[in-house]
This record gives C-alpha cells, structure tokens and sequence, in this order.
C-alpha cells in the first residue's frame, strides 16, 4: 500500500514533463525518501506484486526506488550507516515477501531491474521461487518449454530495437539474476544460440560476466552456433580478441578449441570492413589573407 506522500510524489513526477526538471525532482524525492524507509517499503512492496502490465505510474514508482537505492549505495560507500540499514531493511522485506508468495514473476523482473539499476547487486533471494524457469530446465524432454519462455520474456524487444547488443545485454543483466542458477546456463546456451548475429555479439560478451553459469551458457550456445554453422568470420575474429581477457583458463582453452575447429570448418574469411562516420569538423577562422584551416575525425 502507497503511503500518501509517496503518491504526492509520484503525481509530482508526472507533472514533471521537461527531462532536467523531472531528473532534478527525481534526485529530490529520492533523498528525502532516504528518511522515509516505511514508505520505500510500501513502494517496494507494491511493486514486487505487481502482476500486471507496466504502466507510467509503475514506470515512476521503479524510477523513485532505483533512485533512492542509489543514493543509499552511495550512502553506504561514503561509510553512513543509514544507507547500509535502508539496504538491509529493505533485502529484507524481500525474503518476507518471497516467503509469503507474494512476489511475481513480474515483479521480481521489476525489482531486479531496480537493483541493478542502482549499481547493486540483486539479491539471491529473486531466484529462490521462480518455478516456471525450474520446471522448463528439469523438463528434459521437452526443450520448447525452455525457449517458449525465453521468447515470453523478450517479447517484443527485438521488434522494437532491432539487433541492438547493448538493449539486449542490459535486459538479460537486469532478468538473470531472477532466474535460478541451474537455469541460468541453459537459458544463456539457448539464447546465445539462436541464429540472428546480435545474439552471437551477445554471447561473446558473456564471455567475460561475472556469472560462472552465464560464461559456461555463452561458451555452450557458440558452440552450438559453430555445429549450426551459423558462426560469422566477425565473430570469430571477436573471439581471438577476446580469449587473451579471459581470466578462467579451462573458459580459455574452450574458446581455443572453438576457434580452431572454426578454423578447420574454413569459418574466417576477411571481415566486412566497418563503416566510416563522421564524429566532429573543426575549422579555424578565417585569417587576414582569407586562409581556413579545417579538420574532420
């Protein structure tokens, strides 16, 4: 249940049309928000059971939290207490809700993001009730279950960003730490896997995530890619590139292997040459003589 100043805020908000003056009324409410741990506990609340589709009152209210959560991560990294206590406070009115099955799959989606957005990590807790992504996972004998989920959970994200690396990388970042981790590595190979180029872009980002089971999911989708014959020259070009940041060595020697027997399949003709664009003109000003001197990168 919202408090009433958290719904005066949030109609504030809305009123708040032009972009610096809603990002300065944003800061503003998420600091004196700070002071107010109920009434982000009743936010929090009303978003983790949110159930149905995102609207512009829900788009404020995941806005306000994530700002408030950041100002209490920063509170927190400057050494006050107060930031470390709303954090806690409010983690854990996480395992409460998860244990009473209030939270959603929507809204543990919701909360993730939130985290994440806030520059934190997003609790373990999101993971521990997510039984649509277990049962896909033990359900051996049935592999659409998997995918039929992946595809409910990027809806219509590609109709509407096209093949953009960057949308999909963050949308996987703010859902994966809701699923569980012996789903994770599944989901990845299956998601790595698919045939567009942007997924294979995708997968050799993972490559360097912190997440044991989102690397193994990545190497394992490439793999798959390279049986499909759907692995690309520039990827493999990304590849070489990227073995040599590659910390874990048995991840190492994997993409090795990978290589090489792309290599032997005859995958890692030239390259398409990027496109060039015009980033900035500078011209000096006309002298006495008429001379001009210009510069383009």
């Amino acid at each position: 249940m919202l408090s009433p100043s958290v719904k005066t805020t949030l109609a504030a908000l809305a009123k708040a049309s032009d972009p610096k003056t809603h990002a300065a009324e944003l800061q503003r409410f998420g600091r004196a928000l700070l002071e107010r741990p109920d009434d982000a506990a009743g936010l929090l609340a009303q978003m983790a059971c949110s159930a149905a589709g995102a609207g512009e009152d829900e788009g404020r209210m995941s806005q306000l939290l994530s700002t408030v959560l950041d100002e209490a991560r920063m509170a927190r990294e400057n050494g006050q207490r107060r930031g470390a206590l709303f954090i806690d406070a409010l983690e854990a009115q996480l395992g409460e809700l998860v244990a009473s099955d209030a939270l959603t799959l929507k809204g543990s989606l919701a909360v993730s993001g939130i985290w994440v957005r806030a520059g934190l990590s997003p609790p373990a807790i999101l993971a521990a009730r997510q039984d649509g992504f277990t049962n896909a996972v033990e359900d051996g004998d049935d592999p659409a279950a998997l995918e039929t989920l992946l595809d409910g959970l990027l809806g219509s994200l590609m109709r509407e960003h096209g093949d953009n690396v960057t949308v999909l990388q963050t949308l996987f970042a703010e859902m994966l730490p809701t699923v569980p981790p012996e789903a994770r590595q599944a989901l990845t190979r299956m998601a790595v896997a698919r045939p567009r180029e942007v997924f294979a872009e995708l997968g050799c980002a993972w490559l360097l995530d912190a997440d044991v089971e989102v690397r193994s999911g990545a190497v394992d989708g490439l793999a798959d890619r390279l049986a499909a014959r759907t692995v690309s020259s520039e990827t493999l070009a990304r590849l070489t590139i990227l073995r040599s940041w590659l910390a874990d060595a048995a991840l190492r020697d994997r993409v090795d292997g990978l290589v090489r027997e792309a290599m032997r399949k005859g995958v890692g003709g030239a390259t398409k040459a990027p496109e060039r664009k015009l980033h900035r003109i500078v011209a000096s000003p006309v002298d006495g003589s008429g001379a001009q001197s210009m510069a383009a990168a």
